[in-house]
């Protein structure tokens, strides 16, 4: 494991590698404990770049709740790590998954869409020797990406967002 946010009230990696910066952030009651409050667009939450950032394969999971989807763009980040990987919740409701590595980018997106106003625990998983990409939502497999793409991901000097992709 690299990190691990509980966000509970606190900015701090619980293991120590990558606490978060962030200008402007509150918290509301989560899943468990506390929760930031995003928009998906601005006002982020960031892990400075560090060499612990640049994995070959990754595991992201997250409770998300979604109050509305983002008619105004494309997407909202969960996760972001710039030309590496990334987390998203697409506007019409359905969790999207990247990958970039040098020899081209790889996606995949769950079947099902979440429910507004409700929590839910996304998984996204990347192998870097079998090259399948997965999503998770409340524990059921929802997209199994069956063209093994494999190889490492490409390393990114990118921050680590959390709710947006950019500062």
């Amino acid at each position: 494991m690299v990190s691990w946010w509980t966000f509970d009230e606190t900015l701090e990696d619980f293991l120590g590698n990558n606490n978060l910066v962030s200008i402007d952030w509150s918290f509301i009651g989560g899943k468990v404990g506390q929760a930031f409050v995003f928009d998906g667009n601005d006002a982020p939450v960031y892990a400075l770049d560090s060499d612990s950032l640049d994995v070959s394969s990754v595991t992201i999971d997250a409770w998300i709740k979604p109050v509305a989807f983002s008619p105004d763009s494309l997407a909202q980040t969960i996760i972001w790590k710039g030309d590496s990987f990334g987390l998203i919740l697409v506007a019409d409701g359905h969790v999207g998954f990247g990958i970039s590595k040098e020899n081209g980018d790889t996606g995949v997106d769950s079947s099902e869409i979440v429910n507004l106003n409700k929590w839910a625990h996304i998984v996204a998983t990347f192998d870097e020797l079998s090259g399948i990409s997965k999503i998770y939502v409340n524990g059921v497999l929802e997209t199994n990406d069956q063209t093994p793409f494999p190889g490492p991901i490409q390393k990114s000097s990118s921050n680590l967002y959390i709710g947006s992709e950019d500062e």
